[in-house]
């Protein structure tokens, strides 16, 4: 085109210029073309680049699906395996059944837990609970899990075992506050030989088992039953076990445990307490309560101590104990307006309290009456208390010689213990009148000792009327 106008014959100067104008527009042109290309290039290259990512990732993902379905199935045949293990454990193996282990398997780690438990046929309940016998059997599981498996659920194989052939003993121990009480040894003795420990549900089966009577004990160093008893009763260790049937006969052991009981007299201003012993009450007793410590030879005499500690084989109740003074539920100080002590003993360990006595004020008097008192007799008597509290768990009734003070007054008497428990009792001096030679007793009967503000005062007088002063050489 540039030759064509440039020999264009009668060609002006201007139309040169404008030739050079539109030849610069179509290079401008050409040079802008040039750069869309560039562009559409790069745009055509990323979606290729994106077409084969997203080919890519939806191959991986399949791949990842196809591996993740894969290590289910695994689990799946491991729990299935598990599962026929099971079947083949004997009873006592079953009973108390709970395990995990880890395996490999093409480079994935699976870990299996397998459990069991009785169920009750008819309740559709765990058995191990229940009593006389039933057609139980045992539930089955098997659980598998692996590293990978994030939020989604388990491998669970379920299965259930009835019982062989035979008749089959169970022994649930339980530990008195809703557990159950794991080691235990269980021996026993019948048409076969028993011998099982207890695992950490409290049970442990036998079987099966010919049929016949057993003859079954449970024992664990420092553990005792609710009576405080380390051994089961000789009334309770008989059990039957017939055919096709699961037999439970359920016990209660515990780690034991013990009180100790500080005993003080009220007020304390009068001395010291006077117990013959201290007892505490509990609910889940055969006999109601238990003594923590027997009666020291001469009874009162002997200057019992003021801290008791009992024995070690107080069983762990849920509950606490009541603790008091006394022989017997009769000194129970509820029922003369005083309060009992919570005694919460716990496995293994002591229960710490304290316990109150009322004190009681015995003045004898050498005259014949309250109006006619006399002088206060210091020397040439001894007294004698006797419990003779007639209410619930009578008391022995036995009549003990008590210690006179040291120095007798009116304000604390002429007991040197002065503290006695709750209770209705009679009180006797045993004295030889002056100038006669015969021994003589002033008693008084019925009275209750209750009064802890200032305790309870008893008078005697060695010339009372009858009945207060009669021959005699022994107080009742």
């Amino acid at each position: 085109m540039r030759t064509f106008l440039e020999n264009m014959p009668g060609r002006h100067p201007r139309r040169s210029s404008l030739a050079a104008a539109l030849q610069a527009r179509l290079d401008e042109l050409q040079t802008r073309e040039d750069g869309f290309m560039l562009i559409e290039v790069m745009v055509s290259a990323m979606l290729v680049a994106l077409i084969v990512v997203g080919t890519f990732s939806g191959i991986d993902a399949s791949g990842r699906a196809q591996r993740s379905e894969r290590v289910r199935n695994q689990a799946t045949a491991l729990a299935q395996q598990d599962e026929e293990r099971l079947r083949s454990l004997s009873s006592s193996q079953l009973a108390s059944l709970s395990e995990t282990k880890t395996t490999t398997f093409q480079n994935t780690s699976y870990t299996i837990t397998s459990k069991s438990e009785f169920i009750s046929d008819t309740a559709g309940e765990g058995s191990c609970s229940s009593t006389g016998a039933t057609a139980d059997y045992f539930q089955t599981s098997s659980e598998v899990s692996w590293p990978g498996i994030g939020s989604r659920p388990k491998v669970v194989q379920t299965g259930l075992v009835s019982p062989p052939a035979g008749g089959e003993l169970m022994v649930l121990v339980e530990d008195g506050r809703g557990g159950r009480t794991s080691g235990m040894n269980i021996t026993g003795t019948g048409p076969a030989a028993l011998s099982g420990t207890t695992a950490a549900n409290g049970c442990v089966v036998f079987g099966p088992l010919e049929e016949g009577t057993y003859v079954v004990n449970a024992k664990q160093t420092g553990y005792v039953n609710p009576d405080g008893e380390t051994e089961v009763p000789n009334s309770k260790r008989s059990i039957t076990v017939t055919g096709q049937t699961t037999v439970s006969d359920p016990l209660e052991f515990n780690k034991a445990g013990w009180i100790e009981a500080k005993v003080a007299t009220a007020p304390s201003s009068l001395g010291g307490a006077q117990t013959l012993n201290v007892i505490a009450e509990q609910t889940g007793l055969s006999a109601k309560y238990r003594e923590l410590l027997a009666s020291e030879s001469g009874g009162y005499t002997s200057g019992t101590s003021e801290l008791f500690e009992s024995a070690h084989t107080f069983f762990p109740f849920a509950s606490a104990y009541n603790v008091y003074a006394g022989s017997c539920l009769a000194n129970n100080p509820t029922t003369f307006g005083g309060t009992v002590q919570p005694a919460q003993v716990e496995p293994g360990a002591a229960a710490k309290v304290t316990v109150t006595e009322p004190g009681m004020i015995v003045l004898f008097y050498n005259g014949a009456s309250t109006a006619s008192k006399g002088t206060l007799l210091t020397s040439g008597f001894k007294l004698y208390v006797k419990d003779t509290d007639t209410g619930e768990g009578n008391c022995n009734n036995t009549t003990y010689e008590t210690k006179l003070a040291s120095s007798i007054g009116t304000t604390k008497g002429s007991l040197e213990r002065p503290g006695l428990p709750y209770g209705k009792y009679t009180v006797c001096a045993l004295f030889t009148k002056s100038g006669t030679g015969t021994k003589y007793r002033a008693l008084k009967e019925g009275v209750e000792n209750k009064n802890t503000t200032t305790g309870t005062t008893v008078e005697l007088f060695e010339k009372g009327s009858s009945p207060e002063v009669t021959t005699g050489s022994s107080c009742p």
